[in-house]
């Protein structure tokens, strides 16, 4: 996605690699793990990384790709004062802003009549948008927040808003937008192939 973004992408992954090493204005650390990456690619090397502290790990590859991530929606949006706490709102907008086949507009429309939950936060036009683009058009505009945990109230006022739940912890929330991915994006995938339990609350 960086790649796209960057207007460098390439089907190759030797000639991404070089690509990527070459490219002044990314990260030095998203640099370097994406050249990890592609080279485990090439040359898996597992017992490398079962040395490592493989939960503060993840941390450190947490807090790398929540940057990257920011500053592709950042080129995406066409807005470079976009943050976290503004991203959603601002992408809400800006799915509406794309022209649509006639079939879309129709398929949002009917969005409206549908028994989904109202984010309340929302001024009363994105709460409309919202509504239109429905579960499977809102699921990728706050995976942000449950993938890198940013929870600041406002945050978690749209996310409890929207998974009709209140005060939910990050495991919970996790655990509440896969059930949500399975069910409207991807009825193949199951937490249970995961070991992971359902939340009923």
């Amino acid at each position: 996605m960086v790649m796209y973004y960057n207007g460098v992408y390439h089907y190759s992954y030797l000639e991404k690699k070089i690509r990527m090493l070459e490219q002044k204005n990314i990260d030095t650390s998203f640099k370097k793990l994406y050249d990890e990456a592609m080279n485990f690619r090439f040359e898996p090397n597992y017992e490398r990384y079962l040395q490592l502290d493989l939960m503060q790990f993840q941390k450190e590859l947490k807090n790398t790709l929540q940057q990257i991530h920011l500053q592709c929606e950042i080129m995406a949006l066409k807005d470079k004062d976009v943050k976290w706490v503004s991203y959603f709102e601002t992408a809400v907008s800006s799915s509406f802003s794309q022209s649509k086949s006639l079939k879309a507009v129709l398929k949002q429309i009917k969005n409206l009549f549908l028994n989904t939950h109202t984010i309340k936060t929302l001024s009363l036009k994105n709460k409309v948008k919202t509504k239109m683009l429905g579960i499977r058009g809102t699921l990728p505009l706050i995976f942000p927040y449950v993938a890198f945990e940013v929870n600041d109230d406002k945050t978690l006022k749209i996310l409890n808003d929207f998974f009709n739940t209140k005060a939910i912890s990050e495991d919970s929330l996790k655990r509440q937008y896969l059930q949500y991915w399975g069910k409207y994006i991807n009825t193949n995938f199951s937490l249970k192939l995961y070991d992971i339990e359902e939340d009923v609350s």
